[in-house]
C-alpha cells in the first residue's frame, strides 16, 4: 500500500509540473508596461496599400494587421441632451466597447477608467473629442494652443514629452490632421481642384496629410525603440473612422464604415493578417492586455488571435458589418419612398438602441432590424 501511494504521488506532482510548464492553450497575453492607441484620423481601410504608406506598410510585416474594422455608420449628430457627445458615433463605441452607447453612466465606463491604479493620458489636436476624454489623468487637447489642425508633429512631440515625464500605462494619440484634409475634398469652396470628390487623387490633401503621418508615425516608433520603451510597448494604430472616397465621412457610404488596424510591439503574432474586426473589440483588448475587466457595457471581443499563446483565427461572427448593412439598406429604402417600420431604429436613434433589447445584445439587435426592415 505504501509503494502504490509513493506511486500515486509522483504521478500526481509529474501532473501538477507539465501542467505548470505547459500552460494553458491559450495563455493570458504577455502584460506590456504600457498600451498606446494611435488614431489617425480618418485612416480608409486600404490606404496603406492604395496611398502608398510605405513606414506603415513595412511595418504591416512586423505586426498583426486587420484588414477591415467595421463601426458604427459615422454620423457626427449635434450634442444634445438625447446625444450627449460631442465627436462622431464611432467614438464612444471605441472607448466604451459597445455601439449602446446610450447607457446610464457610461462616461464614467469607459476604457481608461479600467486604470484606477495606473496613469493614462490622451493627446490630440482638436476640441471634438472631451467627452471621451472623461477619466484620463492627462489630457492634453493642442487646440488650446494652437489654431492649425494640420501641425500633427506637435502631437507627437507633446506626446513624447509626456511618456517622458509620466510614463502613462495607457495612451491615446489622436492625429486630426488626416480626416480634416479628407473633408476639404468635400467642400464646395475646393470645386475647382483637381481633387474635388476624389480623396485618390495624387495631389489631394488627404494623400498629402496621410504620407506626414506615416512618416510622423515611423519618426515616433523609431524615438520609442532608441529611448527603450517598445520593447514594453504595444501599440494598435487604426482610424476613428474611414473616409469617404468624395472626402469626409458621410455615413451612408460604405467606405466611410470601416478602417484598419495594425497592432505592434510586446507579445503581437509578427506577419499574423485577418480580414476582420469591430471597433468595440479595442477596449476589451486594451483591458486584457494589462489583466484588467472591460469596460461595464463592452459587448466587443478580445482580439486574442493578434497575440502569442492566441487561436489562429478569431470567430465568424460580423455583426456589426451586418447591422451596417440593414441601415444603409433602410437609408436606400427611405429615399425610394417605402415607409419603414416605426419600430425600427437608424443610427439617429443610437442613443435609444439599449431600450429595444435587454439586456443590450448586437446580435439580437441585428436580428431585430432584419425582421422589421423585412416586414412588407
Amino acid at each position: 500500500m505504501k509503494t502504490t501511494g509513493l506511486f500515486v504521488w509522483g504521478v500526481t506532482l509529474l501532473a501538477l509540473l507539465l501542467g505548470l510548464f505547459a500552460g494553458p492553450a491559450h495563455a493570458q497575453a504577455e502584460k506590456p508596461k504600457r498600451t498606446i492607441l494611435l488614431i489617425l484620423d480618418g485612416l480608409a481601410s486600404g490606404a496603406i496599400d492604395r496611398i502608398p504608406l510605405p513606414h506603415l506598410r513595412k511595418l504591416k510585416n512586423e505586426g498583426c494587421y486587420y484588414e477591415e474594422v467595421h463601426l458604427p455608420l459615422p454620423d457626427h449628430p449635434e450634442k444634445s441632451s438625447t446625444y450627449p457627445w460631442s465627436c462622431s458615433l464611432p467614438n464612444p463605441a471605441l472607448m466604451s466597447g459597445t455601439v449602446f452607447i446610450g447607457q446610464d453612466g457610461i462616461k464614467e465606463h469607459l476604457i481608461q477608467h479600467q486604470f484606477e491604479n495606473a496613469t493614462t493620458a490622451f493627446v490630440v489636436n482638436d476640441r471634438a473629442y472631451a467627452d471621451v476624454a472623461g477619466g484620463f489623468d492627462i489630457y492634453l487637447n493642442l487646440r488650446e494652443e494652437f489654431e492649425d489642425i494640420f501641425r500633427d508633429a506637435m502631437v507627437f512631440d507633446k506626446t513624447k514629452a509626456v511618456i517622458k515625464s509620466d510614463d502613462p500605462a495607457f495612451l491615446r494619440v489622436h492625429l486630426q490632421g488626416p480626416g480634416s484634409s479628407g473633408h476639404r475634398s468635400n467642400e464646395a469652396e475646393n470645386l475647382e481642384q483637381p481633387w474635388y470628390h476624389d480623396i485618390w487623387h495624387p495631389e489631394s490633401p488627404y494623400i498629402k496629410q496621410m504620407r506626414q503621418a506615416d512618416r510622423l508615425t515611423a519618426d515616433f516608433i523609431n524615438w520609442m525603440e532608441e529611448e527603450g520603451y517598445m520593447d514594453e510597448t504595444v501599440l494598435l494604430i487604426m482610424g476613428d473612422h474611414g473616409q469617404a472616397h468624395i472626402g469626409g465621412h458621410p455615413p451612408y457610404r460604405p467606405e466611410s464604415n470601416k478602417t484598419e488596424l495594425l497592432i505592434l510591439g510586446k507579445g503581437v503574432k509578427a506577419g499574423a493578417r485577418y480580414e476582420y474586426a469591430e471597433i468595440i473589440d479595442i477596449a476589451p483588448t486594451i483591458a486584457y492586455l494589462h489583466a484588467l475587466p472591460p469596460p461595464r457595457y463592452a459587448t466587443g471581443r478580445v482580439l486574442k488571435e493578434a497575440f502569442a499563446g492566441g487561436p489562429d483565427a478569431p470567430p465568424a461572427s460580423r455583426d456589426i458589418e451586418t447591422l451596417n448593412g440593414l441601415l444603409l439598406e433602410a437609408d436606400y429604402l427611405e429615399k425610394s419612398g417605402k415607409a419603414l417600420p416605426a419600430a425600427f431604429q437608424g443610427i439617429l436613434d443610437i442613443s435609444t438602441w439599449h431600450t429595444v433589447v435587454s439586456p443590450p445584445d448586437l446580435g439580437r439587435f441585428t436580428d431585430r432590424q432584419r425582421a422589421l426592415i423585412e416586414q412588407d
